[in-house]
């Protein structure tokens, strides 16, 4: 089996469009920008002018597998699979990166073969083909398709199409604004004088380790089948899931910590009064600089018991899991610019090049599922009721620190909003924790936190010190389906039928059931880091301090989000 996927062109990143009043009699004008009298485009474009560029390549695969009946009892199947990625598109060259980091961002990790064994059996305990008991497993390696959306970072981002040169007779103008020219193709890229752009970029820069692997997991399952009393199939089953290679994002152009905080933070740079951090960067000249790398730490185990039984009133299942989730980083996939999947992917206390393992964000310790369908005894017109239920342990989270205008980066690391807090002994104690405002305003902060954290165990056991990765967690997690179908009579075998479906089912019998609680402020699409303490600004001295805002009447869990409420939906299905 052989297939090719052609890399989709990247379309323009950014497009801004600003109007300039004609008189400012100035002009600001980005890399290769087109300027006009009164009006600035700036568009993204390839590695001379700016950042869209074309990313080519293709995906192949082949498997080749057998299956062996090695007895009446016995059957034993092989099967390996091989992944190939090959880009022959390349990012632009950043000679300051080369120069400082010693990597090339021109570099892709392309042509490596990905091989994926995998050997799995089936045991039956009798040799008369209908055994009451069977046990079956395998092991293999798998790699799925290839995260494109994560290595085009590399493609995106280079730093170069972020920088503005502003020319006019403002004083913080770099020079007079040049001569105005109709030619869009070569805009002007130089003030009158000859002023340009400098060597500094702040823009965001993705490396793409050129011997990268495509992740690649390691998969082990063992499980039981059993015919037991009553018709009832039980099956327990084991899964084992090893990462062999992950994808793990991380900080280049930041220099080692210059201290630990009074807490034990690692500090990455200093935080002024006014609580904004500045990074102590390894090249002044460069902004963020993430690195793409593998590890291979991640793991997950799940043990499943169910039950299920078939007959022509109803089929009946149900099934208990427990498991465990443990990783290094949850990056989403939330933009091609890699930093989001960097300081989103865990909250971080520590090194930035800290591997060691937390829970993940994708934790679920317990799930229940029972499903069923419910038959009529007519089967002319036949009518089903059919219901769903699963409920789960809630997703895990960290209360992190917030703040506007870049305040809450508590380490100075250059990412606000992946800091988890410190938990104080007591919420009255200034130098446990300090509260912005009036003495009024104080003292509520002080009485509400203390109240929050004494009525959350999460918090209440971590007095004293930062609090872990995903140390919390949000209540049990329910759903509850329905849905009842009625089929109607067909014509020269075109069949049709009606179905009633209800979504959260118990939020329809009773407002205050089905209700899924999360935590205030919580975006599951980019991270599980819930901000508590907004900062507003910092003691001086050696052993300063964050100081913040706690608001009194914040609740712990919302619940207005669309899973909460209950939905009704009638459909018709025609079949022909």
């Amino acid at each position: 089996m052989n297939s090719d996927d052609a890399f989709d062109q990247l379309p323009p990143l950014l497009v801004l469009y600003s109007r300039i009043a004609p008189s400012q009699k100035r002009a600001e004008v980005p890399d290769r920008s087109s300027v006009s009298n009164d009006h600035v485009w700036l568009k993204r474009r390839n590695a001379l002018a700016g950042s869209v560029t074309s990313a080519s390549g293709g995906y192949h695969a082949i498997y080749l597998g057998d299956q062996w009946d090695a007895s009446r009892r016995l059957t034993l199947t092989f099967g390996v699979r091989a992944d190939l990625s090959v880009l022959s598109g390349r990012p632009p060259y950043v000679a300051a990166v080369d120069s400082t980091f010693g990597v090339r961002t021109d570099a892709v990790p392309s042509g490596m073969v990905a091989w994926s064994p995998r050997v799995g059996f089936n045991y039956r305990l009798s040799s008369d083909g209908d055994s009451p008991v069977q046990v079956r497993g395998g092991a293999g390696l798998f790699a799925g398709r290839a995260p494109l959306f994560w290595l085009f970072g590399g493609f995106s981002a280079y730093g170069l199409a972020q920088r503005t040169l502003q020319c006019g007779s403002l004083p913080s103008d770099a020079g007079a604004p040049p001569a105005f020219g109709t030619d869009s193709r070569t805009p002007p890229i130089a003030c009158a004088g000859g002023q340009t752009f400098g060597a500094a970029t702040t823009g965001e820069i993705d490396v793409l380790d050129p011997q990268l692997r495509l992740p690649q997991t390691l998969r082990v399952t063992l499980a039981a089948d059993a015919q037991l009393p009553f018709g009832v199939v039980g099956t327990i089953e084991g899964l084992y899931t090893r990462a062999r290679s992950a994808l793990f994002f991380s900080p280049m152009n930041l220099r080692e910590p210059v201290a630990t905080d009074r807490r034990g933070r690692a500090m990455y740079g200093t935080v002024s009064a006014a609580g904004t951090a500045a990074p102590r960067r390894v090249s002044s000249q460069l902004g963020d600089v993430i690195s793409v790398t593998n590890q291979a730490r991640d793991y997950a185990y799940d043990v499943t018991l169910e039950l299920r039984r078939e007959s022509r009133v109803a089929d009946l299942a149900t099934s208990f899991s427990y498991g465990r989730t443990r990783d290094v980083q949850s990056p989403r996939t939330l933009s091609a610019l890699l930093i989001d999947n960097w300081r989103f992917a865990r909250p971080v206390a520590g090194l930035q090049t800290d591997l060691a393992l937390g829970t993940s964000d994708f934790d679920q310790p317990v799930r229940v599922r029972a499903s069923g369908t419910l038959h009529s005894p007519w089967r002319r017109f036949a009518t089903a009721l059919s219901f769903f239920y699963v409920g789960g342990s809630g997703f895990p989270f960290t209360y992190v620190a917030g703040g506007a205008q870049g305040r809450g980066d508590l380490n100075a690391d250059g990412a606000a909003g992946n800091d988890p807090i410190y938990i104080p002994r007591s919420a009255f104690d200034t130098a446990e924790v300090r509260f912005g405002g009036t003495p009024a305003d104080v003292a509520a902060q002080q009485t509400a936190l203390e109240r929050f954290v004494e009525d959350v165990g999460c918090l209440r056991s971590q007095r004293g010190r930062i609090m872990s990765r995903n140390s919390c967690r949000a209540p049990w997690m329910s759903l509850t389906n329905l849905a009842l179908r009625q089929s109607l009579p067909s014509v020269r075998e075109q069949a049709w039928a009606l179905e009633l479906q209800l979504f959260n089912l118990l939020n329809l019998l009773n407002p205050r059931w089905g209700r899924v609680q999360m935590p205030t402020g919580t975006v599951l699409a980019s991270s599980s880091q819930i901000p508590l303490l907004a900062q507003v600004g910092a003691t001086g001295g050696q052993d300063a301090q964050p100081i913040y805002r706690f608001d009194p009447a914040l609740r712990r869990y919302d619940y207005d989000n669309y899973d909460t409420y209950y939905q009704i939906q009638l459909a018709a299905r025609y079949t022909f």
